[in-house]
């Protein structure tokens, strides 16, 4: 069907050209054509046209040899077809090209040098293929050597060597034998020649010993253990130290230990003392000594006891808990009450900065509230002030320590600094009272 052309008219108005309807017609018949299965021939696709996107057609048989569109499932097949499963090294052309030595003429180059090659065929080793020397007696057969020995293979080797082979001096096998073996035909070993030294460990067993040797053991005359003993040391199996065979001649000097630095009434160790430190013990002489350190723990048993931490405290320990602490920054810590007949506390003015009065004391006061309660470790009745609420208003008061048994933590209140708060508080009301008095 061919393309059908709407008639437009002369102008706008001129009433000669196509209806509406007339149009309508032929804009459908036009798209109806264009639509239509096969209309897009192969006489409607210019030769340099260019497909985007993914277009897909039909994949031609194998073998097919036409102008047909090849689809990349064709070419898959037709490069395995190719390959026909060669290995993977081997399953492209540079890889098999780089096997043949990238060499265009292989064939040619693999026969001229084949030709060289030395040929297997029976006789084709000659005289100038042996190298020098490279027959030993060994490569030649039992029969060589035979006539060798009977001086009948002489065909092919030169005067000296026939003659040196008919005086005898130039035997291949069975020359004269001088050393630990000697002999020419029949070798004998040397009496004497079989020393320690050339016995394999283990080599002699009971049935390399002599049948006389085998008897002496039985008659117990030839034992090599357990023979009976006598002396300082006795036995036969089990064997025992006499009575007083030790004497100090027989001990070695290193083998005693003494301590030099005295006895002490406690001494348990297994140190021998030296006979000064025996004479200054039995004369009531206490040992001095400059310096005293120790690694560990230093007290009576394990559970009481002082340790130390490296620059850093160190612990009071009585029946297993830590009842003291001395820390590197001065502060001692008792888990417990500290008695003594006085206690003092450093208050120089010489040794303080910033000396002020204590700004509102009585309104510190109400906010801190006197308490009774117990101790939760043993119960014992006590009265004071709670930590959080002298840390609220005065924190340089509190401050935060850590147990002496455990690694948790509590707060600790410095009562001392309490006293200069109500010694102020009861200045205050003092005033207070003068001012309502008058």
């Amino acid at each position: 069907m061919a393309l059908r052309e709407l008639n437009l008219g002369t102008s706008a108005n001129s009433g000669d050209g196509d209806n509406l309807r007339a149009a309508a017609t032929k804009i459908k018949e036009n798209f109806a054509e264009i639509y239509a299965d096969d209309y897009v021939t192969s006489a409607r696709i210019a030769d340099d046209v260019a497909l985007g996107g993914n277009p897909t057609t039909t994949t031609q048989s194998a073998g097919d040899n036409s102008t047909k569109i090849a689809t990349t499932a064709y070419a898959d097949n037709a490069v395995a077809t190719a390959i026909d499963a060669a290995p993977a090294a081997l399953d492209t052309l540079n890889e098999l090209a780089a096997s043949l030595g990238d060499d265009a003429n292989f064939a040619a180059t693999m026969t001229t040098s084949l030709a060289g090659k030395l040929s297997t065929d029976a006789g084709a080793v000659g005289t100038s293929n042996i190298a020098d020397d490279a027959v030993t007696a060994d490569k030649l057969a039992n029969s060589i050597n035979t006539e060798i020995a009977a001086n009948t293979a002489k065909t092919g080797i030169t005067s000296t060597q026939a003659s040196a082979i008919t005086a005898n001096t130039a035997k291949v096998t069975n020359a004269t034998h001088t050393g630990d073996v000697t002999g020419a035909t029949a070798l004998t070993i040397a009496d004497g020649a079989v020393i320690t030294a050339k016995i394999a460990d283990d080599a002699v067993t009971a049935d390399k010993l002599a049948d006389s040797i085998n008897t002496e053991i039985a008659a117990n005359t030839a034992k090599v253990t357990n023979a009976t003993h006598t002396g300082d040391v006795t036995g036969s199996g089990a064997l025992t130290i006499a009575d007083d065979a030790v004497t100090i001649a027989k001990i070695a000097d290193a083998a005693i230990v003494t301590e030099a630095e005295g006895i002490a009434s406690n001494d348990n160790d297994t140190t021998l003392p030296t006979s000064a430190a025996v004479k200054d013990y039995v004369d009531g002489a206490v040992p001095t000594y400059t310096d005293f350190y120790v690694t560990g723990n230093l007290g009576r048993d394990a559970n009481d006891y002082i340790t130390w931490t490296d620059d850093t405290q160190m612990d009071f320990y009585v029946n297993g808990s830590t009842e003291m602490r001395l820390e590197a920054d001065g502060d001692l810590h008792v888990d417990g009450d500290v008695i003594a007949a006085s206690t003092t506390v450093s208050s120089d003015e010489k040794l303080k900065d910033n000396i002020k009065p204590i700004f509102a004391p009585l309104e510190t006061l109400e906010q801190i509230k006197g308490v009774d309660f117990n101790w939760k470790k043993d119960g014992s009745k006590s009265s004071g002030v709670i930590a959080q609420d002298i840390q609220k208003v005065m924190p340089h008061l509190v401050k935060e320590v850590k147990s002496l048994d455990s690694d948790d933590s509590h707060l600790t209140v410095d009562y001392n600094g309490l006293i200069g708060v109500l010694i102020q508080a009861v200045k205050e009301l003092k005033a207070e009272v003068e001012t309502l008095k008058n």
